[in-house]
C-alpha cells in the first residue's frame, strides 16, 4: 500500500509539473504572439508615415539629409528593439532553466526521501513480522550499532533509576541473518533500480523538453531574423527602384543634352551659311560698284572722242552686259537662297517676289536694249547725236530703276539674313541656358545617385555585419548551451554515481553488520539471576534520544519472569 501511495505521489507531481510546464509554454507563446502583432502594427506606422512624409515634401537636398536621419534613427531604434528583444528571450529562458532546475532538484530530494523512507519502512516490518531468534555466540553481538552501547553507559551510569542492561537477542539475531540480509539487499536493489529508471526517465523528459524549448526559441529567433532579413531585403529593394528611377531620368536628361547640341551644331552651320551669304552679297555690291567705275570711266573716254554712234553702241552694250550682270548676280542670289531653303524652310515670300520681279525687269530692259541695238545700225551722226542726248536721260532714269531694284533686294536679302543670325542667336542662347539648366539636373540627380549608393552600400555593409554578430553570437550561444548541457550532464552523473555509492554503502553497512555482545551490568536492586529485556520500542527510544523511560514494577517483574523462563527453555549461557 506504501509503495501504491509512493507511485501516486509521483504520478501527480509529475502531471502537476507537466501541467506547469504547459501553462509556461502558452503564455509564452501569447506573449510572443502579442509581441509579433505590437511589432507589425509599429513597423507599419512607422513606413506609413515616412511614405507620407516622402510623398509630401519635394525632394530637395535638406530634405534628403532629414530622410536619411530618419532613417539612421529608425535603424538605431529597430536595433535597440533587437537587442531588448534578445535580452528578454535571455532573462526567459535563464528563468525557465533555473526553475526547471529548481523543479528538478526538488524533485529529486522528494524521490530520495521517498526512497529513504521506503526502505526504512520495510525494513521495521521486516523486523516487526520476522521470527525471534537467539543470539549463537557472543561476538556476534559486536556489529551492533554502537549508539546503543552509549545510551546504555549513559543510562546505567544514573543512580535510582531502573535502567535497561541487556538487549533481547531474539530481536538482535534477527537483524543479523542471512535471510534478512538477502531480502534488504534485494529491496534496496529493486528499490535502487526504480530509482535509477525514474531517474532516467525524468532525465530524458527534462532533456525533451529543454530540447523543445530550445527548438521553440530557435524557430522564433530565425521567424524574426526572416523578418527582419524580408524588411531590409525590401527597403534594398525600394532604394533599388529608386536608384533606377533616378538612372532613367538622367538617361532621359542625357538625351534632351543631345538634342540640344544637334540642334546647337545646326543653329551654328545656317549662322556660317548666313554669314558666308552676307559676304557673297557684300561680294556682289562690291563687284557692281567696280563695274559702275568701270562704265564711268569708259563712257568718259568715249565721251571726249564725240563718237556718239560708236558710242550708242557701246552703251548698249555695256548696258546689256549690266543686265547680264544684274541677271547673273540675282541668279546667285536666287541659286543660294534655293540652297537656303533646301535646308531650312524659312525663306520669305517677299524675297521670292522681290526677286522674281527683279528677273522680269532685267528681262524686259534685256530685250528692250537688244532692240535698240538693232536700230542704232541705220542711224546717221546727226541722228546718233539726238539720240544719245535723248536716250542719256532715258537710261540713266533705267539705270537709278535698276540700281535702286538691285539696293531692294539686297536690302531685303540682307535684311532677312540679318533676321536669321539673331534668331539663331536668340536661340543658341536658350539652348545654352537650357543645356545648363539640364546639366545642373543631371549634377543634383547625380548627387543624390552616388548618395544613395553610397548609403546603400554603409547599410549592405552593417547589415552584413549584423548578420554576422549574430551569426557568431549564435554559434556562441550554442557553444555555451552545449557546455552547459555537459557540465550538467556530469554533475548529475556525478550526483547519481554519489547517491550509488552512497545506497551500495548503506546496503553493505546492513549486510555486513554483526551482532555485538551485550552489555549486561549488576543492578543493585534486582536478584544476579534476573535479566531485563527489551523491546523494539526501547531500542528505538534508545535510537532517538539515548534515553528510556521508567518502567513500573508490574512491566519489570513481567519482564524477569519473560527473560528468566526464555533463557531455560533456550538454555543460554551468558555471562556476567
Amino acid at each position: 500500500m506504501e509503495e501504491v501511495k509512493v507511485g501516486i505521489d509521483r504520478k501527480t507531481h509529475r502531471l502537476r509539473e507537466e501541467s506547469l510546464a504547459r501553462k509556461r509554454n502558452q503564455e509564452y507563446h501569447k506573449q510572443l504572439f502579442w509581441n509579433d502583432i505590437t511589432n507589425y502594427y509599429k513597423s507599419w506606422n512607422v513606413q506609413a508615415s515616412k511614405y507620407s512624409t516622402w510623398a509630401s515634401q519635394p525632394p530637395t537636398p535638406s530634405n534628403h539629409e532629414g530622410c536619411q536621419d530618419i532613417e539612421i534613427m529608425s535603424l538605431k531604434q529597430r536595433r535597440e528593439k533587437l537587442t531588448e528583444l534578445f535580452r528578454k528571450e535571455e532573462q526567459q529562458y535563464a528563468e525557465a532553466i533555473r526553475e526547471y532546475n529548481r523543479h528538478q532538484s526538488e524533485a529529486k530530494r522528494e524521490t530520495r526521501a521517498d526512497c529513504e523512507n521506503d526502505t526504512l519502512k520495510l525494513m521495521l516490518q521486516e523486523e516487526r513480522n520476522g521470527d525471534v531468534r537467539k543470539i549463537s555466540n557472543c561476538s556476534q553481538w559486536e556489529s551492533v550499532h554502537p549508539i546503543i552501547e552509549r545510551a546504555t553507559i549513559q543510562l546505567v551510569s544514573r543512580p535510582g533509576l531502573y535502567v535497561v542492561t541487556a538487549i533481547s537477542s531474539s530481536l538482535v539475531a534477527r537483524a543479523t541473518t542471512n535471510s534478512k540480509n538477502r531480502m534488504e539487499r534485494k529491496k534496496s536493489q529493486k528499490s535502487m533500480e526504480l530509482c535509477w529508471t525514474e531517474q532516467i526517465k525524468e532525465k530524458k523528459l527534462r532533456e525533451e523538453n529543454e530540447k523543445e524549448m530550445m527548438r521553440k526559441l530557435e524557430e522564433e529567433t530565425n521567424r524574426q531574423l526572416v523578418l527582419e532579413d524580408q524588411k531590409e531585403r525590401e527597403f534594398l529593394q525600394q532604394k533599388q527602384e529608386e536608384m533606377k528611377q533616378l538612372r532613367n531620368y538622367l538617361l532621359t536628361q542625357m538625351e534632351e543634352i543631345k538634342k540640344t547640341d544637334k540642334l546647337a551644331r545646326e543653329l551654328k552651320a545656317q549662322e556660317q551659311r548666313e554669314i558666308q551669304l552676307k559676304m557673297d552679297l557684300e561680294e556682289i555690291a562690291s563687284r557692281r560698284n567696280q563695274i559702275e567705275r568701270q562704265r564711268r570711266t569708259k563712257e568718259f573716254r568715249s565721251f571726249l572722242r564725240h563718237q556718239y554712234q560708236s558710242q550708242l553702241k557701246q552703251k548698249t552694250k555695256q548696258i546689256q552686259e549690266e543686265l547680264n550682270e544684274d541677271k547673273r548676280l540675282i541668279e546667285e542670289i536666287s541659286r543660294c537662297l534655293e540652297q537656303e531653303e533646301k535646308k531650312t524652310s524659312r525663306v520669305k515670300e517677299e524675297t521670292r517676289q522681290e526677286i522674281d520681279r527683279a528677273n522680269a525687269m532685267l528681262a524686259e530692259y534685256t530685250k528692250l536694249e537688244k532692240q535698240r541695238e538693232r536700230e542704232m545700225e541705220f542711224i546717221f551722226f546727226e541722228e546718233a547725236k539726238k539720240m544719245w542726248q535723248k536716250q542719256e536721260a532715258h537710261w540713266e532714269a533705267e539705270k537709278e530703276a535698276r540700281n535702286k531694284l538691285m539696293r531692294d533686294v539686297l536690302i531685303t536679302i540682307q535684311q532677312q539674313v540679318k533676321e536669321n543670325l539673331q534668331r539663331s542667336a536668340e536661340q543658341h542662347k536658350t539652348l545654352l541656358e537650357e543645356k545648363e539648366d539640364i546639366l545642373g539636373k543631371i549634377e543634383d540627380v547625380n548627387n543624390q545617385l552616388k548618395s544613395k549608393e553610397r548609403e546603400a552600400a554603409e547599410r549592405k555593409k552593417k547589415y552584413m555585419a549584423d548578420l554576422k554578430e549574430q551569426i557568431q553570437e549564435k554559434e556562441q550561444q550554442k557553444i555555451y548551451e552545449k557546455q552547459k548541457e555537459e557540465n550538467e550532464f556530469r554533475q548529475e552523473q556525478n550526483q547519481l554515481m554519489l547517491e550509488e555509492q552512497r545506497i551500495l554503502s548503506e546496503l553493505s553497512s546492513f549486510g555486513s553488520q554483526k551482532l555485538k555482545k551485550p552489555v549486561i551490568e549488576k543492578v543493585p536492586h534486582l536478584p544476579e539471576n534476573i535479566i531485563i529485556e527489551t523491546k523494539e520500542t526501547d531500542i528505538e527510544l534508545l535510537k532517538d534520544g539515548g534515553q528510556s523511560k521508567l518502567l513500573s514494577p508490574e512491566r519489570k517483574s513481567t519482564k524477569a519472569k519473560k527473560s528468566v523462563n526464555f533463557c531455560d527453555k533456550e538454555n543460554l549461557d551468558i555471562d556476567e
